[in-house]
């Protein structure tokens, strides 16, 4: 596992995890718009659907669903209108007041994923899309408790960061950490990377058969590595051109930005693993 860090503002020195994480996503949602229109195409045309779309046609009607980190709810909504009982969750209270007064149909509630209120065995399914690596601890609690709320044979859909060879240029070609030294900028954990193997091995210690593990987002983490390359930017007509070629042409284990598992708790409930 990858560690990565951003910038500290000033204000948040000396602030838990949890407030600067808070803070940070309330701020980063608060620039999106809530726009449905669309909504449908958008998701079914998404990297995720295209992995989880076969697992979700399995669920039961009406099957209950939690999205742990909604950010815009996109995919609560998407679900909702399908016909699944669906529940977002975030930390962000802004995020989770204006869901609430835009689509007033799905539950929309404040909660961190570490330490969910629902009752055991809540959900037929659990996605989290790039949630679960933003807590330097790790990634224990949130997959404890996804097992926890998830009924026997539940499905978890599950995304992070994917640590991959595209990111050898920035890692071992500039000296990040020393100008950050040097500039005394104050720096925080952000977020982990995982290999395949690592996802699959935390979904595994915690109990879950794992299914499987892809790598998604070629497209966004060919772009990564071109700017990383030639810091040039990828939205002209050529370089774009480019980084939709490096995208189809390069391995997705090697470009990919993100990775997904698809894990099952046991249908006879089984037994937690040791966090």
């Amino acid at each position: 596992m990858q560690k990565d860090y951003r910038p500290l503002e000033l204000e948040d020195s000396g602030r838990p995890e949890i407030e600067r994480v808070t803070a940070y996503w309330t701020s980063v949602w608060a620039d999106q718009s809530l726009d449905s229109s669309k909504n449908t195409e958008r998701i079914e045309a998404s990297d995720e659907f295209r992995v989880i779309g076969p697992y979700l046609a399995k669920l039961p009607e009406a099957a209950a669903i939690l999205d742990g980190g909604c950010g815009m709810g996109q995919w609560v909504c998407y679900l909702k209108d399908r016909g699944y009982a669906a529940t977002g969750i975030d930390v962000s209270a802004p995020t989770v007041e204006r869901l609430t007064s835009a689509f007033p149909g799905p539950a929309w509630e404040v909660q961190d994923i570490n330490g969910l209120t629902f009752p055991d065995g809540s959900f037929d399914a659990y996605l989290s899309w790039g949630t679960f690596e933003h807590f330097e601890a790790g990634l224990s609690k949130p997959f404890s408790e996804a097992w926890r709320v998830l009924k026997p044979g539940g499905y978890l859909f599950v995304s992070v960061p994917h640590d991959s060879l595209r990111l050898m240029p920035g890692r071992y070609g500039t000296d990040w950490s020393r100008a950050a030294v040097a500039a005394r900028t104050p720096q925080a954990f952000y977020q982990w990377r995982l290999t395949p193997k690592e996802l699959a091995f935390e979904a595994a210690r915690h109990g879950f058969s794992v299914e499987d593990v892809t790598p998604i987002h070629a497209l966004s983490g060919a772009g990564r590595l071109f700017q990383a390359l030639t810091k040039r930017r990828t939205d002209g007509p050529v370089t774009a051109r480019i980084v939709k070629l490096m995208s189809l042409g390069l391995p997705r284990r090697i470009l990919s930005h993100m990775i997904l598992a698809v894990a099952r708790k046991p249908l006879n409930g089984g037994a937690q693993g040791q966090p």
